[in-house]
């Protein structure tokens, strides 16, 4: 089955955590991932044959065959890999070698005796790079579709914010339009006003709104207590807190924008 390489934006941040979890280089991390997104068996069958043809000689002359190939060994070294590791890519079959001869891997019997090159020997090779290479790829794939989901969810954020900078201004004239009480004001939309520039406080203003939202705090608070259907759940001066901060927030959208009938969105938003 073809697989999508990542975007190059994220592919960088994905190795660099795969790295760190599993202490291998990331370049050799790079090297396995790179053989991943182009698998053997995903080839041009013309090409394919070539490229193993040329691969496995090239092999053969560097890592100990004092031999020709006949094309008898040839022809089951191609069967071997095309059939037991498709999942490669003709460029790991190197690596696989390096590895081997640089002692990275250990593989048992892996020998060329005679300095005879066979599919036996190529074999048990590229058996030892399998199981090097199986960790890695699955530490990746986790990290991959983690780093996937996190851009997905940036992006639905993104759009989701982009939806909301544009409805808000219509929500705020139907607010003036149809609420009648504080309690109807998210009380998020005060955070948003202040960002935007729409609404600010005088220090009379931001006390005397204090001051009235402590009274109603503690009847929320009793409200919740009185609903609370968690026998264990306490309540305690964090969230009386926490509902008067919002309670204040609500107030001073409710008497600084939407009531006031001098209000207006400002022309130039910012947002």
């Amino acid at each position: 089955m073809l697989v999508s390489k990542p975007q190059k934006m994220y592919l960088s941040s994905v190795l660099k955590e795969c790295s760190r979890k599993i202490g291998v280089s990331k370049y050799q991390i790079n090297k396995v991932v790179d053989g991943y997104y182009n698998q053997i068996r995903d080839m041009d069958s013309t090409i394919r044959s070539k490229d193993l043809i040329i691969g496995i000689a090239l092999i053969s002359e560097q890592y100990g065959g004092r031999k020709d190939i006949n094309e008898d060994v040839l022809d089951a070294c191609i069967d071997l890999v095309e059939n037991r590791f498709g999942f490669l890519s003709v460029a790991e079959i190197k690596t696989a070698y390096e590895m081997w001869a640089s002692g990275e891997i250990k593989i048992n019997g892996a020998e060329m005796y005679g300095g005879e090159f066979n599919a036996g020997q190529l074999g048990k090779v590229l058996g030892g790079y399998r199981d090097y290479r199986k960790n890695i790829i699955a530490v990746f794939l986790k990290e991959k579709e983690e780093k996937e989901r996190e851009e997905k969810e940036k992006q639905r954020a993104q759009i989701l914010k982009e939806k909301f900078n544009q409805e808000f201004p219509k929500k705020i004239a139907q607010a003036k339009k149809n609420f009648t009480t504080w309690q109807a004001v998210p009380p998020f939309w005060f955070d948003t006003m202040k960002k935007r520039g729409w609404i600010n406080l005088s220090k009379e203003e931001y006390q005397k709104i204090w001051n009235q939202s402590f009274d109603l705090a503690l009847e929320e608070m009793k409200n919740r207590k009185e609903k609370e259907t968690n026998i264990f759940k306490k309540y305690n001066g964090d969230d009386l807190l926490a509902i008067r901060k919002n309670i204040s927030k609500q107030i001073a959208v409710f008497d600084k924008i939407i009531k006031n009938k001098k209000w207006a969105i400002p022309q130039k938003q910012t947002v």
